[in-house]
């Protein structure tokens, strides 16, 4: 099952805070796809404190073959054999997570910046049309290929414990049900 995005040439904005950085679509942040550093341009996209961020990264297309499976797009005709070590020789890649976890979130490195993209409703374990479309390189702005693709989870959280005063309120309510209940007049009819 694939998970649809906007087109690839849909405008790519800067990892920032505001109306404009829809992750659906991508945005870019500089430098290498590392945790702090996409931790870092998902903080500045959502608008809120680093520290409240809870990623895990799950895996990288270059070294964890067995758990990903891609189907290529828009090959790059100097380099048929793009599933190297070296990089995809893509711009745009289809992509599914073997064990069927679900991932939040997908950069995608290219050149010298990544792009970050969020998966709504709770993730999903495959995807299409992500790009390194929107990250420039060199003089002429030309799009590099694809170095790696890396896959972010966020971990289940616990629900909350109740607090103490929440605790007293139910129990006080369980006991008021109780007396209520026990204090009604028992009625007893013989046919």
């Amino acid at each position: 099952m694939g998970f649809g995005f906007a087109p690839a040439s849909a405008a790519v904005v800067a990892c920032a805070p505001g109306p404009v950085a829809n992750l659906a679509e991508g945005c870019i942040a500089s430098g290498n796809d590392h945790l702090s550093s996409v931790e870092s341009a998902l903080a500045a996209a959502l608008g809120v404190d680093v520290n409240s961020l809870t990623l895990s990264l799950y895996g990288k297309s270059d070294n964890n073959y067995s758990l990903f499976w891609f189907s290529e797009a828009q090959i790059d005709d100097d380099d048929a054999d793009s599933i190297a070590n070296d990089g995809f020789a893509v711009n745009t890649l289809d992509w599914s997570v073997l064990d069927g976890t679900l991932i939040k979130y997908v950069t995608v490195k290219a050149g010298n910046d990544f792009k970050l993209y969020e998966i709504p409703n709770g993730g999903a374990s495959s995807g299409e049309d992500f790009s390194s479309i929107g990250i420039k390189v060199g003089k002429k702005g030309n799009t590099p290929d694809i170095s790696h693709i890396s896959f972010w989870t966020v971990p289940n959280v616990a629900p909350p414990i109740p607090e103490p005063a929440t605790w007293a309120m139910m129990m006080a309510g369980l006991g008021f049900a109780g007396m209520v209940m026990r204090r009604r007049a028992t009625k007893v009819q013989f046919a």
